[in-house]
């Protein structure tokens, strides 16, 4: 008889781990929730870590998608006959 696991899908993420699927830095974190531009922290008690709930962090992915085609850096590449390529990532079920 094999033992094994269930498969959970995953209900919030650790700050760290967050930050490194996006190579985002603390410092840039903290910037952009200074900026109102970082997802909803989610604190537990008795648990010294800082999570983001799976709904926020899709919601954050989508309008950092947005800020990202609606901002300046698409524009200018485009600008100046440079090609972009954009790559939307699969949001896993």
């Amino acid at each position: 008889m094999t033992v094994t696991k269930p498969v959970m899908q995953q209900k919030l993420y650790s700050l760290k781990h967050w930050l490194e699927d996006r190579d985002i830095s603390k410092a840039t974190f903290y910037k952009l929730k200074k900026e109102n531009n970082a997802p909803a922290i989610t604190k537990i008690r008795g648990v010294n870590k800082i999570f983001i709930s799976q709904e926020e962090s899709e919601r954050w992915d989508r309008e950092a998608m947005e800020r990202f085609l609606d901002g300046d850096f698409i524009k200018d590449h485009l600008s100046k006959g440079k090609h972009v390529h954009i790559l939307t990532p699969e949001v896993k079920e």
